[in-house]
């Protein structure tokens, strides 16, 4: 018997026309830094009150099958856009000389996926194919001395028999997105144009609902039940009162946070928060080093704006495989 080991294990996304309906057309492999996703059947004990002469507990019955799981991997120039897809909802794509901008933006019709996962190597069955993957919530992260990541909550329809290693085929370019290529920006009356920031984490909740009815064991396509929320936690040092001040008067702006490549100055990724109040804010002194304020800015959506922008520009012109 062989032991499985992690390395070399990825996931695989291809987005579904029918929910639910594997297909693999047009995938794209992720790199990982760890995988959680897993479909498990529920055991429900029998509520009857008939029991064998030794007191124990007699039977069970199936109750639901559920798949779920988190995936977490390095944001890259190529290839995230994949995720931002099926976390946001919906993308266009604009050709700039020989590059594409790819914008990412809320739709309420959130795309499903079909993701194949890795687990790593050594055992002949260790690939599982799940169908029906949507991202429930998305968090991008960074702090200084580290890479941006994202990690993503999923809920799927279902998963098959573990069956033949499959090999990775990443897109071209493993670039990480280095602290030292992000800035990120409090716009209008919110702060200074810039900020000494030590951390960031954005979260997206796209509040979706696990639905389950009569005549399946199976999740039913997941629906958004509630308002979706995106925010963003903030920790810098405390060199001013501005942000201060702007979260007593309840100002409002954009708040954009911007990785440029590099290798390649036409390569980025930038996320915008529209119409952003400042909320949670905290600047408690506990020692004699620097002072840490901490905040949180959440978009809002109007007329105009959707709350959340995330583009991509780099070289490949599908906005989900390059």
């Amino acid at each position: 018997m062989s032991t499985l080991f992690g390395f070399n294990a990825f996931v695989r996304f291809s987005v579904e026309t029918t929910y639910g309906i594997a297909l693999l057309t047009n995938p794209v492999d992720l790199r990982i830094i760890s995988s959680s996703l897993v479909t498990t059947q529920d055991r429900e004990r029998k509520t009857n009150l008939s029991v064998p002469s030794s007191g124990m507990l007699a039977g069970t019955f199936d109750g639901f099958r559920n798949t779920n799981g988190t995936v977490d991997i390095p944001i890259q120039y190529n290839g995230s856009g994949m995720m931002f897809y099926l976390a946001l909802g919906t993308v266009s794509t604009a050709a700039v000389a020989a590059y594409f901008v790819h914008t990412f933006t809320p739709d309420f019709a959130l795309p499903s996926a079909t993701v194949l996962f890795q687990r790593g190597t050594n055992l002949t069955s260790s690939n599982e194919q799940f169908t029906g993957v949507k991202v429930s919530t998305m968090n991008l992260s960074c702090a200084a001395g580290e890479e941006m990541t994202g990690s993503f909550d999923l809920i799927g329809y279902d998963g098959g028999v573990r069956s033949t290693d499959e090999t990775s085929s990443f897109p071209s370019g493993d670039e990480a997105l280095h602290f030292e290529s992000g800035n990120l920006l409090l716009a209008g009356t919110l702060a200074p144009s810039s900020l000494e920031i030590r951390s960031f984490e954005l979260t997206l909740d796209n509040k979706l609902e696990r639905k389950n009815i009569l005549g399946s064991k199976l999740t039913a396509e997941p629906v958004i039940s509630d308002v979706r929320e995106v925010t963003m936690s903030i920790t810098c040092d405390m060199d001013d009162n501005s942000v201060y001040t702007s979260q007593l008067a309840g100002s409002s702006g954009a708040v954009s946070l911007t990785f440029t490549s590099t290798a390649d100055a036409n390569h980025f990724i930038s996320i915008t928060l529209s119409n952003a109040i400042i909320e949670d804010y905290s600047d408690a002194v506990s020692s004699f080093g620097r002072i840490e304020r901490s905040f949180t800015v959440r978009g809002l959506a109007s007329s105009t704006d959707a709350g959340l922008t995330i583009k991509v520009k780099n070289d490949n012109p599908s906005a989900t495989i390059g």
